[in-house]
């Protein structure tokens, strides 16, 4: 049998950009839950951090830093200031899908960066998980200028998710129409 398979240039659409599933985003080899590590994995990004400003400073292609816009469900997370990510966006868990369209991007985005992230949602089953992440000094390594002793670091992550329908009544077809999914996390750091 032929199958048809997809052309490796798109003739149609000219936009250049990079889609990550949920899978995806769970299993890349990343420091901490921080969604600029995600972004980092995408070709054309130099992704920011954290710090000084708030600003993530991320860029695209050689384009200058705030020239890249954050949506969260088709909502902006941008500062009104420096149009950079938000200084405490949300865990890296929580995304389905990440978009970067990092050139030829539609007229309906303002900027000629943008990362798209769709939030999960609940299903008809109930899901979820519990995680903490751990690091302390006692699990690091010494660097050639650290000197004789690691500085004292305790830092914890820790949290869980759930998602499944909210009951109602009446199912439709056999299927609830109303979800809910819920994320907490806290985070814990003693360090010299």
């Amino acid at each position: 049998t032929v199958h048809d398979v997809t052309p490796v240039i798109d003739r149609v659409n000219p936009t250049i950009s990079d889609v990550k599933n949920a899978t995806a985003i769970a299993t890349i080899p990343v420091a901490n839950r921080n969604i600029l590590n995600v972004l980092a994995f995408s070709p054309g990004v130099v992704a920011g951090s954290y710090g000084g400003s708030g600003a993530g400073n991320t860029r695209m292609n050689g384009l200058p830093s705030g020239s890249v816009d954050f949506l969260v469900d088709g909502q902006t997370m941008a500062s009104r200031n420096t149009n950079e990510l938000q200084i405490n966006p949300q865990p890296t868990p929580t995304f389905q899908e990440v978009t970067v369209i990092t050139a030829n991007g539609d007229a309906q985005y303002s900027t000629p960066g943008v990362v798209e992230l769709v939030t999960k949602s609940g299903t008809n089953h109930f899901h979820g998980q519990i995680y903490e992440l751990n690091q302390n000094n006692h699990l690091q390594a010494r660097t050639f200028n650290s000197g004789p002793s690691i500085p004292f670091l305790q830092h914890n992550e820790y949290g869980f998710q759930l998602g499944g329908p909210v009951w109602a009544p009446k199912i439709y077809n056999g299927r609830n129409k109303t979800f809910f999914f819920l994320d907490m996390e806290w985070i814990k750091q003693n360090a010299n």
